[in-house]
């Protein structure tokens, strides 16, 4: 497994950012980033020589074009690609579909690409889902479901739910009672009407659609 940095965009700045740092050359900028475990991507500008480095990945529609010869840069490792992102400080290889599919659909095209749907155990894979589910407006299907009676959630790859994000009375096992006994599968829930960002809800397995992230 191979570890690089690679160059994504040119004359691209992201004008949110801080003013860069002067460094002697583009390989002081790519050190910088690799000692600083949280930085995720950089912006080099080739004639003054200064490097921006930023925890965030963005994507070409969101960085501005610029005339000054500023490359953007991100993080790659080589058992990451056939469009799969990787997020260097989760150490998450990731992809987001974005058609619409139920939970069964989105699972088997995971399953396609020898991955699967993305498994949230910590805060900070949390934070990347919310984003995701944030800018797309759309629920986000992830990679655990329960049997019919019990409800004892699992992961696909069989582990427990250690860390829940659970949104507010939930779960409700899909209340009224006409939808109790039923297989349960879980989402990350897209923005309400008040712009505030909600977490997971338990559902039927049955119907309902929303994006997928796979991993």
């Amino acid at each position: 497994m191979e570890v690089a940095m690679s160059l994504l965009f040119q004359r691209v700045y992201m004008a949110s950012l801080p003013s860069g740092t002067p460094v002697f050359s583009l390989r002081e900028c790519v050190t910088k980033c690799y000692y600083q475990r949280n930085c995720s991507s950089l912006f080099y500008d080739i004639n003054s020589k200064t490097c921006q480095l930023t925890t965030e990945l963005f994507e070409e529609t969101t960085l501005g074009k610029t005339t000054r010869d500023v490359d953007y840069f991100v993080w790659t490792r080589d058992d990451c690609d056939n469009g799969f992102t990787w997020r260097r400080d989760l150490d998450l290889c990731y992809k987001l579909n974005k058609s619409r599919k139920t939970w069964a659909d989105a699972n088997k095209t995971c399953h396609q690409y020898d991955s699967h749907l993305v498994k949230v155990n910590s805060a900070g894979i949390k934070g990347l889902i919310t984003k995701i589910s944030r800018r797309s407006g759309e629920s986000i299907w992830l990679g655990a479901s329960a049997p019919k009676r019990f409800y004892n959630w699992t992961w696909t790859d069989g582990s427990g739910l250690d860390v829940v994000f659970w949104d507010k009375d939930e779960p409700d096992h899909n209340l009224p009672e006409h939808c109790q006994g039923k297989p349960k599968i879980l989402r990350h829930s897209g923005l309400t009407t008040s712009m505030q960002v909600r977490f997971w809800q338990d559902l039927r397995m049955d119907g309902f659609t929303g994006d997928s992230v796979k991993h």
